[in-house]
This record gives structure tokens, sequence and C-alpha cells, in this order.
């Protein structure tokens, strides 16, 4: 039996405390991982100095994981993101994890020039 759905817009309801959004890259680009506390992205973490001509361990060996801080909202009260320390320690180590999971599994590419799909690097 198929039931309808309701003909009310229900809107999005953005799940409470902290999670991630996996954004996957276009070809030759990282993948980021973006942070979040309840409808707010409060930072999100990429990868840099990823071997592109590598796979497995040999691709992510030697590179730095990169957070961008993001302030709260314009006008939150209160003005700073106040947070247990190790939830937020949770959050990044589960973000690094799937960004490393994620790259070492992707294949070479074979890109003299030093292009990505999105341009000159």
């Amino acid at each position: 039996m198929i039931q309808r759905m309701s003909s009310k817009n229900r809107p999005f309801q953005f799940p409470s405390g902290f999670h991630l959004a996996r954004l996957y890259p276009v070809e030759g680009d990282s993948a980021i991982a973006e942070l979040w506390h309840g409808d707010h992205v409060w930072a999100d973490l990429r990868l840099d100095g990823i071997r592109l001509d590598e796979h497995g361990e040999q691709r992510v060996a030697g590179l730095r994981c990169v957070l961008r801080l993001y302030p709260p909202p314009a006008g939150a009260d209160p003005a700073w993101w106040e947070w247990d320390l190790d939830a937020v320690l949770a959050q990044l180590t589960a973000a690094r994890a799937w960004l490393l999971d994620n790259e070492g599994g992707r294949a070479p590419i074979n890109d003299p020039d030093g292009l990505t799909a999105g341009g000159l690097r």
C-alpha cells in the first residue's frame, strides 16, 4: 500500500549537535568535510599536500590537515562558539579519518601540467 505524502510543506530539520557534511571533489581536488553544529557551519577541514600521482598510503603520506574556522552568524548571542572539547575533538577526528579514507582510495591522476577539473592549480 502506498501512502501519500502530506500536501503541506515541511521545513528541513537540521540535526541537533555536531554533524559532518561530506563534500566530494571533482577530479584532482580533495574532498572537504564541513563541520556543523545544529544549523550552522563552524569550520571545514581539508587535506593539503596530497600526492596526486600516487595511490593508497603513498597518496596521503606527508600531507597536512587544514582547519578553516568560521565565525558564528551575525547577531548570535553569545558572539562566539563554546562547546565541550571532547565533542569538538570527536568531530575533528571523524572528519580527518573520513578525508584520509576517501583520499587514500582514489586513483592517481596523470596530470603533468598541474591542471584540475577546476582549472589551474
